[in-house]
């Protein structure tokens, strides 16, 4: 009877182990993660890069091949690309342009991003819940808009048609202002230092006071206890800022479109975008890849340096206390006025702007004469804007709306449900396998989110739509209907459907989107603008 017992007891203890697998609630949470990353990620990404290598029908003639050879094995997109004339003005130079991009506002935006957390978070500064608000509605903008808006302001009729603001008070507006690297940086700028003031402010509100107070009572200066103490602590915040501001910076399109086509200057994304828009879908693949491993390695290197660091995690048994740091009677109403007029500049001129353009029958005449409100109310007038009604007197916007409303709804939903799940396998996981496991699922939603940036998520939503086609819509939103924007996967955006009209140099209105919140129908409210 023992050997059956002991037969019986492993039997038992390998289904009661199978049992404990099975309905463990983290491992039917990991299970689904890993397939939801590899349909929506892994699967895509891998047909980004086998079709690369797939030689397209409309190359035959330039590799000398037959009908036969479609599909097949080639290496001509990657030599074309890296290895050939073309090379320089169709990768290296808009490369180095993304990069020149990307590293000049990741540096500006960590510094004020940074500036503004310590103010918050630190300071005695007055007006405190004004100012919280405040400094995250710019990234509630999209970055579009600031680029109409910095158009509208110093937009110069050398090279813009209608002249912008400052022009028409007869300013002369030097146009490396008003197009080319400098604007693009400091709109983006404003645009995305939201990702480390977010993040480095919620790393300053969970250090504990105390550790400065004891830094400073052994006699360290304010300098030495800003490099030795507080900046270790929230490096790793900064870090991710970089990642996140950089990988954005360098897939942006939007303002990319706006302010440097008029001078050409080109990024990778705007070849991407060309590419794509002439159907050399292989060619524009393989960009998005370089973009895809150039942030790569960049999220690697943080990973690196983050993990490095592991010394700096601070333990205790109460809650950490904070003391404000006074900012002087002559430097708090400095920094006070000087905020003021920021978050002015930053906000409230943008909106202002945008608002008094709409307002404007024709572009560039600012004047009580030219006032209408017919791009808000009006019927549809044979002379202005080729004929289509007001934005609240045309169906196609208010489809439009509707639509993007519902995808909102739907992607916010999801987002959050799927953030959750991987937030929670992040937090329960323990071992060693756990912990290959949380970093392959960092690695991948990383991956996915570089794949649906701005414009590279064009190749994605193609890919995507292989694998799952179909006529039925998501809450009937069908193929066939016009989407304003759709805000992917919490990374980029892209519109769906083209619209009939265009604007600034006839790009379309797809041309027209380059962001986390592209809204390409309000377009309609400057850039279409045509009175006959």
């Amino acid at each position: 009877m023992k050997p059956q017992e002991q037969t019986y007891s492993k039997s038992r203890r390998l289904k009661n182990q199978i049992k404990a697998v099975v309905t463990n609630p983290y491992n039917i949470i990991v299970l689904v993660a890993i397939v939801l990353l590899v349909y929506l990620i892994v699967l895509p990404l891998l047909d980004m890069i086998t079709t690369t290598f797939e030689l397209a029908q409309r190359d035959l003639r330039a590799v000398g091949g037959t009908m036969d050879d479609v599909g097949t094995f080639t290496l001509y997109y990657w030599q074309r690309l890296l290895a050939s004339e073309l090379s320089w003005t169709m990768l290296i130079k808009p490369l180095i342009n993304s990069l020149v991009i990307g590293v000049c506002v990741s540096v500006c935006a960590i510094l004020l991003g940074s500036i503004l957390a310590w103010l918050m978070v630190r300071s005695d500064l007055p007006f405190k819940k004004f100012f919280s608000l405040a400094v995250i509605i710019p990234y509630m903008i999209p970055s579009w808009c600031k680029s109409q808006a910095w158009l509208s302001m110093f937009k110069t009729s050398r090279l813009g048609g209608a002249p912008g603001f400052m022009a028409s008070l007869g300013l002369d507006v030097p146009e490396w202002l008003a197009y080319g690297p400098i604007a693009i940086i400091i709109v983006l700028t404003l645009h995305y230092y939201a990702y480390t003031y977010l993040l480095v402010s919620s790393a300053l509100d969970s250090i504990n006071s105390e550790l400065e107070e004891m830094g400073e009572i052994q006699g360290a200066g304010k300098a030495m206890i800003l490099r030795k103490i507080t900046l270790p602590l929230v490096l790793p915040a900064i870090l991710s800022a970089v990642i996140l501001t950089f990988s954005k910076a360098i897939g942006t399109f939007g303002t990319i479109n706006y302010l440097g086509s008029p001078v050409q200057y080109y990024t990778l994304s705007s070849q991407l975008y060309m590419n794509s828009k002439s159907q050399n879908t292989q060619t524009a693949f393989a960009m998005a890849i370089l973009m895809i491993i150039i942030a790569s390695i960049a999220v690697f290197v943080n990973q690196k340096l983050i993990g490095s660091r592991k010394s700096y995690a601070t333990i205790g048994g109460k809650g950490g206390r904070s003391t404000l740091i006074g900012l002087g009677k002559v430097g708090k109403p400095v920094i006070t006025v000087v905020l003021l007029a920021f978050f002015a500049v930053g906000i409230i001129m943008p909106i202002v702007i945008l608002i008094l353009e709409s307002c404007m029958l024709k572009e560039g005449i600012y004047s009580l004469e030219n006032f209408t409100l017919h791009y808000w109310i009006g019927d549809p007038d044979p002379k202005i804007m080729e004929g289509m009604p007001g934005i609240f007197q045309n169906e196609d916007f208010i489809n439009s709306l509707l639509n993007s409303l519902r995808l909102t709804l739907v992607n916010g939903v999801f987002g959050t449900i799927f953030g959750q799940l991987l937030g929670y396998i992040t937090a329960k996981g323990r071992g060693k396998l756990h912990g290959k496991l949380r970093l392959g699922l960092h690695q991948g939603v990383i991956a996915g989110g570089l794949q649906v940036a701005d414009v590279p998520g064009v190749a994605v939503v193609v890919l995507l739509l292989r694998l799952a086609a179909g006529e039925d819509g998501i809450l009937a939103v069908n193929d066939d209907d016009m989407v304003a924007a759709i805000h992917m996967g919490s990374e980029g955006g892209l519109v769906l459907a083209p619209q009939q009209h265009s604007g600034l140099g006839g790009y379309t209105a797809q041309g027209l989107a380059g962001g986390v919140d592209d809204i390409p129908f309000a377009v309609n409210l400057t850039g279409f603008r045509h009175c006959g």
